[in-house]
């Protein structure tokens, strides 16, 4: 399996040295599972791919990551090839080239880590660069983002297309949830002449917007929708 592999090809890196330099208290399949678990979260899901960020910041005490130098060059390489490995077995895509940096961060204690992500570089494919996540941007064809907040989608995120869009836990929606409190055709989100507007379709648990239960209302940028238990945060960018 991948991860027993990255296990003891790390491991073979190092020597030992996470055993006995952090006290046993990170393990390389550890930081590797972390990092995969960090991008699973930060998947954003388009019309045609899933991205997951490609730079991520392992941060470490400072003792720990002065303790890590010498080796740090080929740990990162790597965790860099098992979150490769990962993204292509799921058949993920992302935008640039896989980056893993291990540094020293404040407000870390010894022997924990903390892990950010982010996706950077540029997508050359024509079909990518519609559809996906420059350099942190939204892509200039869409025309949004509902950013996943709580609830059984919360960690989810998909982007937005001009034109209609259905909302449901049904194979022929546009954004599919997994909610089960969510209709199979659960609300639309459409261009009126005055705005963006969601509209609820006769669901049985309602569309609810900053809280308040709604039919259909327009929408501005920053409002949180839910659906089911789930939340969303839209965010709107200018076109044109």
């Amino acid at each position: 399996m991948l991860a027993d592999r990255v296990e003891s090809v790390v491991e073979g890196v190092v020597d030992g040295f996470f055993r006995t330099v952090l006290r046993g208290r990170i393990q390389p399949l550890e930081i590797a599972r972390r990092l995969t678990r960090q991008a699973e979260e930060e998947k954003i899901i388009s019309l045609s791919r899933v991205y997951v960020p490609n730079r991520f910041v392992v941060g470490l005490h400072a003792e720990d990551m002065t303790n890590l130098e010498a080796v740090a060059p080929e740990l990162e390489a790597e965790f860099q090839r098992f979150v490769g490995e990962w993204v292509a077995e799921r058949d993920y895509a992302v935008s640039g080239p896989i980056q893993v940096k291990l540094k020293a961060q404040e407000r870390v204690a010894r022997g924990r880590m903390r892990i950010t992500c982010s996706v950077a570089g540029k997508v050359v494919a024509e079909e990518e660069a519609a559809t996906g996540v420059i350099a942190g941007h939204l892509p200039e064809e869409a025309i949004g983002l509902l950013d996943g907040v709580s609830g059984p989608d919360g960690q989810r995120k998909f982007l937005l297309f001009p034109g209609r869009t259905l909302v449901g836990r049904g194979a022929d929606c546009d954004i599919r949830l997994r909610d089960s409190l969510v209709s199979r055709h659960h609300a639309a989100i459409e261009p009126r002449e005055d705005g963006w507007w969601l509209v609820d379709l006769d669901s049985t648990n309602g569309s609810r917007v900053n809280g308040e239960r709604v039919q259909e209302v327009a929408l501005t940028d920053g409002d949180t929708l839910q659906f089911g238990e789930s939340s969303f945060r839209v965010r709107f960018q200018e076109l044109g």
